[in-house]
């Protein structure tokens, strides 16, 4: 089958079948790329501190207790000659910045950081929903395969990758955004930087530019050789899921109930089309057939947005408030107001630890939500990452080497 074919059956199936969001899902410490490393038991911090990197750290050796006390030192019969002093060493190197630990990167491409943060926002002064669509990125690359940059790699005449299966395809973007990095990084640092850790920089270094949290990012993952568009439907969480169905397919991913809900809150930014919420506008049992669990109001406003059966594509923001590019709380804050979107929005509330969950989420712009959000994100960009030797630095991040 031709891509072209494949690609037409790829939309296809988006429109049949999971009508997945279209929403989009960068150091905390500040702009370092974070050195925590890596301790090989799932994609959790760990390890030694300064040694940087997604490498496992040895395990300090055992300590032993002598098999007899030493004996007893005698003084000498008569005082030695007075020795001299040894020369006075040199002061110890000053510790590393606070923000700004050592870094993977910090001897093989010390500009790595710089090139990615300097590129992206010039990205995002052109285009400001360009945060929201690299956060869906990288949700949706680490939810398949895990972090690997398997979502950047094109189709091929024999197999359809991952940015064409049910839920990225035409939903997904900010690709040339990447390649725009990529091949920055390259001119200066060639076949040093994966792409997967220009994914994880550049998304944290997007949600910073236009307010939003910062968080560590370990550096030293590999890219992946394989990507398969047959893999997203049983990976992705469709818009339509329910409470439980959630906190299965983020447990799986070694994510808490918590940090569900939380990431959940990436919503806060970012647009999806008429076409992908038609279902909760028209032939519910709610008022003028809207679905019973979103407000009447809101509903009838978003009827009038999205006529029943035209512009499909029309774009419909997440979250209004500010223009729908404001990184903060108000999500949650529209989930008990019964103004969120997507069913899989509104269903967080359904159940007792749900509501508890979003209601603390919901008590401050940005507390406590940019530090809950922080640090599942921290969680979520180490799910099942390659480090050395496993996978590939790709030379472009479209295909491998």
């Amino acid at each position: 089958m031709s891509i072209t074919r494949r690609r037409v059956h790829a939309v296809t199936t988006v429109c049949i079948a999971f009508l997945l969001v279209s929403a989009v899902l960068t150091s905390a410490d500040g702009r370092g790329d974070g050195n925590r490393g890596w301790n090989g038991r799932g994609g959790w911090w760990g390890g030694d501190p300064w040694r940087g990197g997604l490498t496992p750290a040895s395990p300090p050796p055992p300590i032993r207790a002598p098999a007899s006390p030493p004996p007893p030192i005698r003084a000498p019969a008569s005082p030695p000659p007075a020795a001299t002093p040894p020369p006075a060493s040199p002061p110890p190197p000053p510790p590393p910045a606070v923000n700004d630990p050592v870094s993977f990167y910090s001897s093989a491409c010390p500009a790595a950081r710089n090139l990615v943060a300097s590129t992206v926002q010039s990205a995002v002064q052109n285009d400001r929903g360009l945060p929201a669509a690299l956060l869906r990125m990288q949700f949706h690359d680490c939810f398949v395969r895990g972090c690997d940059a398997s979502i950047l790699l094109d189709s091929t005449q024999s197999s359809l990758a991952e940015k064409d299966g049910v839920g990225n395809a035409f939903s997904v973007r900010g690709y040339e955004v990447i390649d725009a990095v990529k091949s920055a990084v390259e001119n200066v640092c060639p076949g040093v930087v994966s792409c997967a850790d220009i994914v994880a920089l550049a998304t944290r270094d997007a949600i910073v530019s236009i307010g939003g949290p910062s968080w560590k990012v370990v550096s030293g993952r590999r890219d992946g050789l394989v990507s398969l568009a047959t893999e997203t439907p049983s990976n992705l969480p469709p818009p339509n899921a329910d409470y439980a169905f959630l906190v299965n397919r983020f447990t799986r991913k070694g994510l808490t109930e918590k940090e569900m809900v939380v990431l959940s809150g990436a919503h806060t930014i970012g647009v999806t089309h008429c076409g992908m919420i038609a279902g909760r506008l028209y032939n519910n049992t709610g008022p003028n057939g809207v679905d019973p669990t979103l407000d009447a109001t809101y509903g009838a406003a978003l009827q009038q947005q999205c006529p029943f059966g035209q512009n499909v594509m029309t774009e419909v923001k997440l979250d209004p408030t500010n223009g729908g590019n404001a990184f903060d709380s108000v999500y949650y804050t529209n989930i008990q107001d019964k103004k969120v979107l997507f069913s899989s929005d509104a269903t967080l509330i359904s159940t007792a630890a749900g509501r508890s969950l979003v209601q603390a989420e919901a008590t401050g712009s940005t507390v406590p939500f940019f530090a809950d959000f922080a640090a599942a994100m921290e969680n979520l960009i180490n799910i099942q990452v390659l480090t050395a030797p496993a996978g590939e630095i790709r030379q472009n991040c479209r295909s491998t080497n």
